[in-house]
């Protein structure tokens, strides 16, 4: 069982989305990504400060008044005013992407007043849709400043004093650092490239100001570099993305060349695609020149192309000639994107990237979901150019045409099979210290197994506070290679640690042959653990090598179906039919690396309570129970 507290080590390598290395990627790795602006939902801090009617920057948008003739305002969404954190508004989001050729959402994230802004869309809207992980994501922290009157002027007039300031101190900082690698960095479908989880930042200039110097800044680089390390990640992907594509002048070229160089940068990237004119064409025109100047640098430059402007619901003295007012179509559009296509085939060695300007931007007039001006007119265009060839699921799953049933408790009578299963026994390892033989621990009915923990009752054992149940199928029922699969619910109780593992069913010392835990979850925790152990990866220096992984998000009090895949060369752990875990035979292979293909694998179910990683049991909290569905074993046809 686990040995120590992790919070998570990213050992997925066919998951992970953008893994292969440069030389191998291929003509459709594309990654078509549209930024997400998450500003309408009723955020508490938006609340307070600037839309107090609830609806986010509806507020605003729908107050977008005409400057001039001809000047479409306010913006009419044909799917209407939607909130962004509701998971079936931006389920339809994703699909409706898929089917035109995007991949890929870019959420803006905030961090004002010591204090998660806008973060609802991500983690309500987006990673609570149903096919949330058919879709790409990343996160660009949007550390900019913002006045009062800049999001709603309504409210604030001329004020433009600074309502938000992006400045962060270490203590915020390393909770940020903390928050992005165990809330996202660790979703299968977050993009990583060779591994490294991609972490945008809006202004590394605000960055430094914050830190009050680029030497300490660079500190605060590597500092958020060696935690993604300690997660299990061989780094990050950092990337400044600025608003506008910045022109490179004999004044600013200097210090854009030492941030690259001293910070590390990985790549640049833009928000808008900059080099604004009024006529549409000569914008995308003069964004493609910046676009190419960047290149000096020597780092990839990712393409953007902005669907177009209008941000004049903001700002009541902007008119005709601060919008995009000509040549504006879904036509030019698609001609740009060819463009920013044919710049990512340009450049083989980088990924594919390409950033569009934006999914939402109806405060910006930059948006791919469909108005009642367009329609899908934009989307479609991207369609037209990218084609959807590129669309791949970045989840695997189990397929289970390629599996057949060898064995299986439905647990459909009214005792436990011993002919199958034998009840833990009390030991002196944490895992069953509390075990015993108490009937009550251990019941099937109604279809399931039941496993609780509960206070010793009065008069049946002194010895102990509590007693807990388990069972294991050591000696009757185990399985060399193949799939392991279990359907379980699982309670949750301070100092509880209900797990569900494997073990090898020989007679080999801890961990030489191998042990693979499928799951692991304490206490009231939103996360659970999966985990590998060997030999190898135990042995002194390669703790950090711990395959792990944390999963945040889960249907905690609801059923769940925990699957490991042990074949010759790999072992697969899945949640929900979605891989989340890949660890793979080395070639040339360490002397205890890959234990798991040498002798069949036992399974343990077991409730237990307390100990050095659970901590302490609140007996109030007791009884609490895991309730088993079914244990099935598969063997590949």
């Amino acid at each position: 069982m686990k040995r120590q507290i992790l919070i998570l080590a990213a050992a997925i390598a066919a998951v992970l989305v953008g893994a292969c290395t440069s030389s191998q990627r291929d003509k459709n790795d594309y990654l078509v990504a549209a930024y997400v602006w998450p500003s309408c939902h009723d955020d508490s801090l938006g609340h307070y400060y600037l839309w107090p009617e609830g609806i986010g920057e509806w507020e605003v948008i729908k107050q977008g008044d005409p400057r001039f003739e001809g000047h479409y305002q306010p913006k009419r969404p044909l799917w209407g005013y939607e909130m962004d954190d509701d998971p079936q508004v931006v389920d339809r989001w994703i699909h409706t992407c898929l089917d035109h050729g995007v991949n890929t959402l870019v959420y803006d994230w905030y961090w004002f007043k010591e204090y998660p802004y806008l973060e609802g869309a991500l983690d309500n809207g987006f990673l609570k849709a149903k096919d949330c992980r058919k879709m790409n994501f990343y996160i660009m922290w949007a550390n900019h400043d913002v006045k009062w009157n800049y999001w709603n002027y309504h409210l604030y007039g001329d004020n433009e004093d600074i309502l938000f300031s992006p400045d962060v101190d270490w203590e915020n900082y390393k909770i940020i650092v903390d928050r992005i690698i165990t809330r996202y960095f660790c979703q299968p479908n977050y993009v990583k490239f060779d591994g490294k989880p991609v972490m945008s930042i809006f202004s590394m200039d605000n960055l430094i100001r914050s830190f009050g110097s680029i030497e300490e800044t660079t500190k605060a680089v590597a500092y958020f570099r060696d935690e993604a390390k300690k997660a299990g990640y061989p780094d990050i992907f950092l990337m400044e993305t600025f608003g506008g594509a910045p022109a490179l002048k004999e004044d600013n070229t200097p210090h854009e060349k030492e941030k690259i160089e001293t910070l590390g940068l990985d790549a640049v990237s833009f928000y808008n695609m900059g080099g604004f004119d009024c006529d549409y064409e000569k914008h995308c025109e003069n964004s493609v020149g910046l676009r190419e100047a960047w290149e000096q640098f020597g780092v990839p430059v990712f393409p953007c192309v902005s669907i177009g402007w209008d941000d004049t619901p903001r700002f009541p003295a902007k008119g005709e000639n601060d919008v995009t007012r000509f040549n504006h179509s879904p036509e030019v559009f698609a001609k740009y994107l060819q463009i920013a296509k044919d710049y990512a085939d340009a450049h083989p060695n980088q990924p594919k990237l390409i950033n569009i300007n934006a999914m939402n931007e109806w405060v910006e007039g930059s948006y791919l979901l469909p108005d009642e001006v367009t329609g899908y007119g934009y989307l479609d265009a991207v369609k037209s150019v990218m084609g959807t060839d590129h669309i791949k699921d970045p989840v695997a799953r189990v397929n289970y045409d390629e599996w057949e049933l060898t064995w299986s408790d439905e647990f459909d009578g009214t005792a436990l099979d011993t002919t199958s299963w034998t009840r833990c026994k009390e030991g002196s390892p944490d895992w069953c210290r509390h075990m015993s033989d108490e009937e009550s621990l251990v019941e099937v009915h109604d279809g399931m197994l039941s496993l609780k923990a509960a206070v010793t009752p009065e008069g049946l054992d002194e010895k102990r506070l509590y007693i807990t149940g388990g069972v294991q199928s050591q000696g009757k029922r185990s399985q060399q290679l193949g799939m392991f699969e279990v359907r379980a619910r699982l309670g949750c109780a301070k100092g509880f640690w209900p797990a569900i593992w494997l073990m090898p069913d020989r007679q080999i010392g801890w961990p030489h042959g191998g042990e693979i835990d499928m799951m692991e979850h304490l206490n009231h925790d939103n996360i659970f653990y999966q985990t590998l152990h060997t030999g190898y990866l135990q042995s002194e220096g390669r703790t950090d090598e711990n395959h792990s992984q944390a999963r945040p998000y889960f249907d905690r009090d609801g059923w769940n179906v925990y699957t490991a895949v042990v074949e010759q060369d790999t072992v697969k752990l899945y949640v929900g039919g979605e891989e989340w875990l890949s660890y793979k035979r080395e070639q040339p292979q360490a002397e205890g690396q890959f234990p798991f293909a040498d002798h069949p694998f036992y399974m343990i179910l077991s409730a237990q309570l307390g100990g050095q990683w659970v901590g302490e049991v609140d007996p109030a909290e007791l009884p609490v129970q895991m309730d088993i569905d079914y244990v099935r074993f598969y063997k590949k046809k």
